[in-house]
């Protein structure tokens, strides 16, 4: 890395908190939370004493001071509720596990320090600022916007390969040969994998197909906003990710109206069946996802099948404290099927990572802190566009963590902001039952009049 990447990532702390000084607190929050993700560098510095100061750190270092300094009463004001206990069951759980597994009390101290900076902070912001229609809304189009600024950047990669990280920052941030997909480029930018970049923009896909639904801005720039939806989706197809874009076509079907909450609740469910499933009965199902995918790629079901046996060594491991886990320090070695090679397993999914390293409670806490909200706002009986959309946001962040390990610390902060939004702002006024159904198709097909957005 050169010095710029040094200095971008210690420099985006001060210049986080002169946002707050700037802004309002919710919209320098927001700006925060886009701006630093999608341009610091993937970088880690070491501190003393500390965990490594890498890009989430410095992001949340910057937000907390911000509201420190600029708006005190907002955490004055913060009242825990009761789906907070979800974060608290995660962060305890770090510390437990340190303990079991004799790593001490100084270990103790930076896996919940390391846990608070990566999963806590966001999620406080979210509680603070994004718990009412107003903040999901700024929520949708923060993120809609910083898809529509970032897209060319990868479309850029997409043709050039990428190169972006390398150009500014000194360094690729991840092995190029793992961009190469489909005879051409997976794009990265300045993420940390192409996979995290295609959920963004998955994301801002679904928050930008919102906002043409809702009442508000029409246009930008002119523009109809159905074309720069149109544009993101394209974008999202050329990043080469299988589930992103699956997620995403799924996400924006289910926006419609017409649609009844049960496909909403089943795709609500699958993430517990799936959990279920892959803990309590492993072995079952694998054999046949791995011939199945063998018919459409020799290669993804080889890969899929290696995943297969790291995770069942791990969840052998797992057995020995399977309330707490065995600890990171502890990760068992695992022996490669096709050479024969022992190395350390590299698991591909967050799950495993999690229920693993921090046992069932750790599993069940980190879980419950995204999709609680997120099923909660989906499945809500008239429930308003924007709120409906942010938890479809949210739910594929946690679809795509069963079998990858992104977690942008924006679509955290959604999860704070679902936590705790009240009944009456989630949702709408319900028509009667007579006028349900042609109020739902007339919604569909045309969106209502342009209104001034609120906030």
């Amino acid at each position: 890395m050169n010095s710029f990447a040094y200095i971008a990532l210690i420099a985006w702390i001060p210049i986080s908190v002169a946002l707050f000084a700037l802004m309002s607190p919710r919209r320098a929050a927001l700006a925060s939370l886009a701006v630093g993700w999608l341009a610091l560098p993937v970088l880690e510095i070491p501190l003393p004493g500390l965990p490594d100061l890498d890009k989430p750190a410095a992001v949340s270092y910057g937000l907390i001071l911000g509201v420190l300094l600029f708006d005190p009463k907002a955490l004055l004001r913060f009242q825990p509720r009761l789906p907070d206990l979800a974060m608290l069951a995660w962060l305890l759980s770090a510390a437990v596990t340190s303990v079991i597994n004799d790593a001490g009390l100084r270990d103790a101290f930076a896996q919940v320090w390391s846990s608070g900076v990566d999963w806590g902070i966001p999620y406080l912001i979210g509680r603070l600022y994004l718990n009412s229609r107003e903040g999901i809304r700024d929520l949708l189009w923060t993120l809609f916007l910083s898809g529509l600024v970032y897209a060319p950047f990868a479309l850029f990669e997409v043709r050039m390969s990428p190169q972006l990280h390398r150009i500014f920052y000194g360094e690729a941030q991840h092995v190029f040969a793992q961009t190469i997909r489909g005879g051409g480029f997976r794009p990265m930018v300045f993420m940390r994998h192409g996979l995290e970049l295609a959920l963004w923009l998955a994301g801002a896909t679904v928050a930008g197909a919102c906002l043409w639904r809702s009442a508000g801005p029409r246009r930008i720039a002119g523009i109809p906003i159905g074309y720069f939806v149109a544009m993101l989706a394209g974008t999202v197809l050329l990043c080469k990710s299988t589930g992103a874009t699956l997620l995403c076509l799924v996400s924006l079907a289910l926006l419609s109206p017409t649609f009844a909450r049960w496909p909403r609740r089943a795709l609500v469910l699958m993430v517990p069946a799936f959990l279920v499933m892959r803990i309590a009965f492993n072995g079952v199902v694998e054999p046949a996802v791995v011939e199945l995918t063998e018919m459409i790629s020799a290669d993804r079901a080889q890969s899929i099948a290696y995943r297969f046996a790291n995770e069942e060594v791990l969840l052998r491991s797992l057995w020995d404290h399977p309330l707490f886990g065995v600890g990171k320090q502890n990760f068992v070695n695992s022996v490669n099927p096709w050479t024969g090679d022992v190395r350390t397993a590299i698991p591909d999914s967050l799950w495993i990572i999690t229920v693993v390293t921090s046992g069932l409670i750790g599993l069940v806490g980190m879980q419950a802190i995204a999709w609680l909200p997120a099923a909660r706002a989906v499945t809500a009986r008239a429930g308003r566009p924007e709120v409906i959309g942010a938890g479809l946001v949210l739910l594929m962040m946690v679809i795509d963590n069963l079998v990858n390990a992104m977690r942008p610390a924006m679509f955290i902060a959604i999860a704070g902001g679902l936590a705790c939004v009240s009944h009456a702002q989630q949702t709408a006024t319900a028509p009667t039952s007579t006028g349900r159904r042609a109020a739902a198709r007339g919604r569909l097909l045309r969106p209502r009049s342009p209104q001034r957005a609120d906030g």
